[in-house]
């Protein structure tokens, strides 16, 4: 019996009066009918008295919903009464025999409490204390001391707790061994199957080689080894004409950029051998001007020079003459105006003298950059006429191996008369001659 319940967590402080409720039942056997528990008399050869309870036979002593509720309500606030059948756990199958042993119990906090629900003329029900004092409507109180070997449930509640762990680890290890047995099975037909593959793997080696080996199988290869170099030269035959075209088009294009090259080159040389000499021009008349102005202003210096003297001699002769003297320095301040206008000419003839000086220098410097450029494109013009070669060469070569490609069919077709009757068939989806398709060498 003590193995078929258990103490609810909420309410495990009643677990010395539930002991007293159950009293000696705890070790009650349980069974379903008064058969079994005859034939467990009979035949289960037990070692000590036991009570058997066959549910079947079983009666009700429940307390009443209507005694509960009573009972509830003449409670004082704080005092704590429980229904011992609500303060325990069990299957449903068992209910019967939980009403027998805890139905016609309550369990109370306080000696009081059981006192009051126990004597209460609409109450009267048997009571049990946390301690494990006893009351009964009849009159008899039941109490004192613990019992000797105590909180004999909570141990029989502890070994039940025990013996469901043992037994659900025995369900685990057994699910595990299956398990392990069933994968010792597998892999041990798994060994047996990887023999089996080996030992045909080996099979299908020696078969292989010795179809390798036979004329058949040399016969094929070499068939397959022509029918690809026909295909393959058939393919550079195809290809030869476009190639042809290409190569062509490439010469004529690099023609054309030699004669580009060459055409604005001369272009350029001109137009600036036409600015050398222009600006040379140029300079070579502002030169000149500049000669000239430079004589007449050494002239007009020397001029000056004579009048000062004059103007000394005749300030010596006559000083009295200021007429002649206002003249003269009138003449004077009229040759240095103009000679100051020419040094203010060359000045500016200079000027644009060095600044032809530095166009001319400008000028030279393209001149070398063009020079420069010139011997770059002659470079890029030879290296032009080398592609030009190589692709003349690339196309003679095509040529020939054009020509070679028509010698090797035509052999090849007389050597085995069957190519000119099969060759419609040759790259065709889903005949022999499937070269993408068939696998010659798997098919074996």
């Amino acid at each position: 019996m003590a193995k078929l319940f258990h103490i609810k967590p909420e309410f495990a402080y009643f677990h010395r009066a539930l002991e007293v409720c159950a009293g000696g039942r705890l070790f009650f056997v349980i069974v379903d009918n008064e058969e079994t528990g005859k034939a467990l008399l009979e035949k289960g050869q037990l070692r000590r008295r036991v009570t058997i309870i066959p549910l079947n036979k079983i009666q009700d002593n429940s307390i009443s919903p209507q005694v509960v509720r009573q009972a509830r309500s003449i409670l004082p606030e704080g005092a704590d009464a429980q229904v011992a059948m609500e303060i325990v756990g069990f299957e449903k199958e068992v209910q019967s025999a939980m009403k027998f042993v805890f139905g016609p119990y309550m369990v109370c906090d306080t000696a009081e409490t059981a006192k009051m629900l126990t004597f209460h003329p609409n109450v009267r029900v048997r009571t049990v204390t946390r301690d494990g004092d006893s009351y009964d409507p009849a009159g008899t109180i039941t109490g004192g001391s613990a019992p000797k070997g105590g909180n004999l449930l909570q141990k029989l509640q502890q070994v039940s707790e025990l013996e469901k762990k043992v037994l659900q680890y025995r369900c685990q290890y057994e699910k595990a061994a299956s398990e392990v047995q069933k994968m010792q099975a597998a892999a041990q037909h798994y060994a047996s199957l990887d023999r089996e593959v080996k030992c045909k793997e080996h099979e299908l080696a020696l078969l292989e080689d010795r179809i390798n080996r036979s004329e058949h199988a040399t016969t094929e290869q070499s068939v397959q080894d022509m029918q690809t170099e026909l295909q393959k030269l058939q393919e550079d035959i195809q290809n030869l004409p476009e190639e042809k075209k290409t190569l062509e088009k490439s010469s004529k294009q690099l023609e054309k950029d030699i004669k580009s090259l060459d055409s604005g080159r001369d272009e350029r040389i001109k137009y600036f051998e036409r600015q050398v000499v222009e600006l040379k021009k140029a300079a070579k008349q502002n030169v000149e001007k500049i000669e000239k102005q430079r004589e007449k202003t050494e002239q007009a210096q020397v001029e000056v020079e004579v009048l000062r003297n004059e103007l000394q001699a005749l300030d010596a002769k006559d000083q009295d003459s200021g007429k002649g003297q206002e003249a003269i320095l009138a003449e004077i301040e009229q040759m240095s105006e103009n000679l100051e206008a020419k040094k203010e000419s060359y000045t500016s003839a200079g000027e644009r003298l060095e600044i032809m000086r530095v166009e001319l220098q400008n000028l030279d410097e393209s001149l070398g950059q063009l020079a420069e450029e010139l011997g770059g494109n002659k470079q890029k013009r030879e290296e032009k006429e080398l592609e030009q070669k190589r692709v003349t060469h690339k196309i003679q070569q095509l040529q020939k191996d054009d020509k070679e490609s028509h010698v090797v069919v035509a052999r090849m077709e007389k050597e085995h008369p069957w190519i000119q009757k099969e060759q419609a068939l040759f790259g065709k989806k889903g005949t022999d001659f499937d070269f993408q398709g068939n696998h010659y060498q798997q098919n074996k």
